[in-house]
């Protein structure tokens, strides 16, 4: 009698683990990872303009969408503006490679950042560089920034 009752145990038990995996791979407000490439000594905001009419769909490679901005720091895509959360990357880039740019807070290289919508565009911006420039250049017109480098 026991294996009988363990044989219709194990269908449920291996479903019931599955659903629990899946739920957490899975978790509400997750979003694809964005990988950023930012021109090297770039400081200022930079932002990604969505659903704009003509511009190319986002790339992806391995699992990330990605995005490189011009001097110009903006950058336009097709693609609709997603929500919710994800580990994003930020790398600088020039004639010798590209690096990987911190994005701790108070001490990386990226530092405020909003989304929200313009008009009919949505977008997501952030302010690149220093602390010091953030608080300098970026921060007293945070709400309504200047999209480009900062003259410095």
């Amino acid at each position: 009698m026991p294996r009988t009752y363990l044989r219709g145990v194990r269908p449920i038990l291996v479903l019931a683990v599955a659903c629990l995996v899946l739920s957490g791979c899975l978790a509400p407000g997750q979003r694809a990872p964005y990988r950023f490439y930012i021109p090297n000594d770039y400081v200022g905001w930079v932002q990604v303009d969505f659903e704009v009419q003509g511009a190319a769909p986002l790339a992806t490679q391995d699992g990330y969408r990605l995005v490189r901005f011009s001097a110009s720091g903006r950058f336009g895509t097709s693609s609709p503006m997603e929500s919710g959360w994800a580990h994003d990357e930020f790398y600088a880039y020039g004639s010798s490679g590209e690096s990987r740019l911190s994005d701790a807070e108070q001490t990386g290289s990226i530092n405020a950042g909003a989304t929200g919508l313009d008009g009919s565009v949505h977008f997501w911006r952030f302010f690149v560089g220093p602390y010091d420039d953030y608080m300098k250049y970026g921060y007293p017109n945070a709400a309504r920034p200047t999209i480009g480098p900062v003259a410095r």
